[in-house]
């Protein structure tokens, strides 16, 4: 049966750690040992403990532990018997190691042992009254040492309940001070709410006197557009009256230039109506009435307008007398264009200056100065089209309407501009509805913002016809075909900046730190490449400082609405950030080294070591270079050609890497 002890040892305390009862000779004294470290239960998990004594007579011997249960640091300790060979105080050392066999902590303890009363002497009688009394001693001993037993079992029932009030004390001390954490933290929260809501109702005070001045100028808009919209009703009621008495002019001067359509050679069998031109024996005749079968000879129904010969008569050759001198086959270039009338139309030359200052066009050798055309509405070189809005121009077109105001229509036909300050160019079939250009386009009508839109379609014309749109309004671009890169840039690639503020090589692997760059070192994660080669190349900020309008949390732009103007409409617009200096100069960060162009998929060149070879998995050395991956676990990264063969004298070669 085993004799037991039971010790309790905090490695941070001391003076506690004495065993008493031991007995010289025993080989059954076991030691029940709890390791705690300031009251908490030393965790021996992985770790190894060893024991040594110090006997009375200076003999030293080495024991090592059992860990029972290593999380709550109990272990058990079997005495060596040779310990309790010698009478008197053992000192003992207990020591804790790692796994690399390195002290942790160590602690130490005394055993007391006790002599036998036992020999394997014979007992003389005499001798007895001397062991009556050593057992009377033992026997107090033992009592002494069963009281110090249990006051050792009350202490340590003390210090477990010490414990558990001084964890409780912690836990709620620990909360107290979480508590009064997250207290100051709604009080900062409540005062910077608190000085939010000053600084939104100082602006709700401002935005409602602008408001108030807003809509003051939107009444007063609003009568003069009601006004206007009145005026512009009456003028379309007339403008449709005139429309129809033109139309029903045009149709009337068709149908009278139709009846000159025909001119020919007089066929005694064919129907002419009236102002149908012939040529008979040479001679040239213009009917007067409707008719058939009458010769042009008939001066009821004929009358002659050209008389074959020089003078009329009938002889000469007009080509070569007159028109043709030099007997070249060519018709002469007149030198002068004689005034010339027939039925009452006169051909009149004009002077330069006459020339130079036709209505709507002024033109000079030289610089013009500031000038004013007399009218503001021009139609050059077209047919059926009219320039209704001021300062409109429709040139080389047919059948079109500027109708708004500085507003034009080139080379199209059967087109309208309807709002003002836009244009068609080369198309077919196009309205515009708003300040927009229509381009090579057919059967389009956009309502855009300051945008230059194409298209194709059939039948009327529609926004759904649209094929491609550029806003600068906005900046963007929409198409619905595809984007086609025609160069070998194959990679997509994204600015960033560089931790040092300097360039990176090309070629160099970067990795991410924080929310910039650096070269990528062995083990990192590989972000991207330095690249020359992006074909798509975005967060580039080539225009403006990065923070010109205001964002919401997500990043997204914050919107406003200002009154335009010119269109007397509300539109919707980028909200300016009051920090932003328009004055102050901004260098894009393409003329910027700190910020890099970092290809992040597709194909990049990269720099290798001598390590790598087409069809390779790579991974980054300490250079921010390729090397080849043996044991690829990261299969993003695949050489598909080297390029350019690694040289000691650069410390490196090329290989063009596809990342996926």
């Amino acid at each position: 049966m085993e004799k037991k002890f039971d010790l309790l040892i905090d490695t941070k305390r001391t003076g506690f750690n004495t065993i008493r009862g031991l007995k010289e000779g025993d080989n059954n004294s076991v030691l029940n040992i709890t390791l705690v470290q300031n009251s908490i239960p030393f965790d021996l998990t992985g770790l190894t403990v060893r024991i040594n004594y110090k006997r009375p007579d200076n003999k030293l011997f080495l024991q090592m532990v059992d860990v029972i249960n290593p999380t709550e640091g109990e272990i058990k300790v079997n005495i060596l018997t040779k310990v309790l060979e010698t009478v008197g105080e053992v000192k003992a050392d207990l020591s804790i190691f790692d796994k690399d066999n390195r002290k942790i902590t160590s602690v130490t303890f005394n055993m007391f042992v006790d002599a036998s009363i036992y020999r394997n002497d014979y007992i003389e009688p005499e001798d007895l009254d001397l062991i009556q009394s050593v057992y009377t001693e033992e026997e107090k001993r033992i009592r002494q040492e069963k009281a110090r037993e249990k006051n050792e079992d009350i202490r340590k029932e003390n210090e477990i309940a010490r414990e558990i009030e001084e964890n409780k004390r912690v836990k709620t001390e620990k909360i107290r001070q979480e508590n009064e954490n997250k207290r100051v933290e709604s009080e900062n929260i409540r005062a910077d709410t608190e000085s939010i809501r000053k600084s939104n109702e100082t602006n709700r005070d401002e935005a409602e006197k602008i408001r108030q001045v807003n809509e003051k100028t939107r009444l007063e808009n609003e009568k003069a557009r009601e006004k206007n919209e009145t005026k512009r009703i009456e003028s379309e009621n007339k403008r449709e009256t005139q429309e129809v008495a033109r139309q029903q002019g045009y149709t009337n001067m068709k149908n009278t230039i139709d009846s000159f359509d025909i001119c020919e050679e007089y066929n005694p069998k064919k129907e002419y109506k009236k102002y149908n031109r012939v040529t008979f024996n040479g001679s040239s005749y213009e009917s007067l009435k409707d008719s058939k079968g009458i010769d042009p000879t008939n001066t009821e129904h004929w009358i002659c307008i050209a008389k074959k010969g020089k003078d009329g008569d009938g002889t000469g050759d007009m080509l070569k007398e007159v028109y043709d001198k030099n007997n070249n086959g060519i018709v002469d270039r007149a030198e002068v264009a004689d005034s010339v009338e027939w039925s009452g139309i006169k051909n009149k030359p004009l002077t330069d200056k006459e020339l130079e200052n036709t209505k709507g066009t002024i033109s000079a050798k030289s610089d013009t100065g500031e000038v004013t055309t007399p009218h503001d509405r021009q139609v050059n070189c077209s047919y059926r089209c009219k320039s209704a809005g001021s300062h409109t121009v429709i040139s080389s077109s047919i059948a079109s309407s500027a109708n708004r105001n500085r507003s034009f229509i080139v080379n199209s036909s059967s087109c309208s501009t309807d709002f003002e300050a836009s244009a068609i160019i080369s198309s077919s079939k196009c309205i515009t509805n708003g300040k927009s250009i229509i381009v090579a386009s057919e059967c389009v009508k956009d309502d855009g913002l300051q945008t230059i839109v194409g298209g194709y379609g059939y039948g009327e014309p529609s926004t759904k016809n649209k094929k491609w749109e550029i806003s600068s309004y906005s900046g963007t671009i929409k198409a619905t075909g595809a984007i086609t890169g025609n160069s070998t840039f194959a990679d997509f690639a994204e600015y960033f900046e560089s931790t040092n503020g300097k360039a990176i090589p090309t070629g160099i692997i970067v990795t991410l730190d924080g929310d910039k760059i650096r070269p990528c070192r062995q083990g990192e994660e590989m972000l991207g490449v330095i690249s020359e080669t992006a074909g798509v190349l975005l967060n580039a900020c080539g225009f403006h400082w990065q923070d010109r309008y205001l964002k919401n949390e997500f990043g997204g732009l914050v919107y406003e609405k200002k009154y335009d103007e010119e269109t007397k409409q509300y539109i919707k617009v980028f909200k300016e950030n009051l920090e932003h200096d328009m004055k102050e100069e901004y260098i894009a960060r393409e003329d910027r080294e700190e910020w890099n162009v970092v290809g992040l998929t597709g194909q990049v060149y990269v720099r290798i070591d001598e390590t790598v070879v087409t069809g390779d998995f790579i991974k980054s050395d300490n250079l921010g270079r390729a090397t080849k991956d043996d044991n690829p676990t990261y299969t993003r990264w695949r050489v598909m050609e080297v390029t350019t063969e690694y040289s000691d004298s650069k410390g490196y070669g090329v290989a063009l890497v596809f990342i996926k």
